[in-house]
């Protein structure tokens, strides 16, 4: 397999699983995302699609589209419960770059410098020749959505390129410590949230929300919050008042198999 499909697989299996984090994030709901890559597209697939465009730079400069149907960027914005046509393609945006930058962060590992997102934005698709295509599918509770098309900018090469360059000279030097690693992941940047807690409301009640209103949590008063790194829960603690500003004073840290547990829930 050549170095630039690799570099490009690396960033398919990445992105499908930052994807599938962030539709559960905007949505609550899990999904189920698998990708085939295509050396072509047939017709079907790429007649109508909206195209995001977007380019990374850093230890490698290139660039990602994502086509979507309007079914499926209607559905994961949230049209089926009501929301019209210009928030849920808002929210379809929000998916799509949580889900890029996700990816880049999570490819900067093994890079000297890490990847960085620039201003995406809806337009044209690529130019076939230049890009690697893959087929995701989007499965959802109520069914399977039409397919998204991924192109990768050729010039994804360069990952792999480098990645190479950084791991010879650690091979021939015996290097079997992970300190170089851990070293170039400091000082890469993490999104990170804290909830309070969830609810569902019905539209109707979501219309009536105002200044003042009270909306009930899954949570009383008093019981620890989750703290959020890239969609997944990695530690519950207090909320507490910091020089006039919130914080939280962390209780316990989750272990692995509660992650796993707790990604699973909806």
């Amino acid at each position: 397999m050549s170095t630039e499909s690799q570099a490009a697989d690396q960033f398919l299996d990445s992105w499908i699983q930052e994807f599938g984090r962030a539709i559960e994030m905007f949505s609550g709901e899990q999904a189920t995302v698998t990708y085939s890559r295509t050396k072509e597209l047939a017709a079907s697939e790429s007649h109508d699609l909206l195209w995001w465009n977007q380019a990374f730079e850093g230890s490698a400069n290139f660039s990602s589209w994502i086509g979507a149907k309007e079914n499926t960027w209607m559905t994961l914005g949230g049209a089926p419960n009501g929301v019209d046509g210009s928030d849920a393609k808002n929210t379809y945006r929000e998916i799509i770059e949580q889900a890029q930058q996700g990816t880049a962060t999570v490819i900067s590992g093994g890079l000297p410098q890490p990847l960085r997102c620039r201003q995406g934005g809806f337009g044209s698709g690529p130019e076939a020749a230049s890009v690697f295509f893959a087929i995701v599918g989007v499965k959802l509770s109520s069914g399977e959505l039409p397919a998204i098309v991924l192109a990768v900018d050729r010039a994804i090469a360069q990952i792999g390129r480098t990645a190479i360059a950084i791991a010879q000279p650690a091979k021939a030097a015996g290097d079997t410590t992970a300190t170089p690693m851990l070293e170039r992941l400091m000082d890469l940047e993490l999104p990170l949230s804290v909830a309070l807690g969830r609810t569902e409301m019905p539209i109707r009640d979501v219309l009536k929300v105002t200044s003042g209103s009270v909306i009930e949590l899954e949570r009383t008063v008093g019981d620890y919050v989750e703290l959020i790194v890239h969609g997944t829960v990695v530690a519950r603690g207090e909320v507490v008042s910091v020089k006039g500003n919130y914080g939280i004073r962390i209780r316990e840290i989750i272990s692995k198999n509660e992650r796993i547990s707790l990604y699973g829930r909806n």
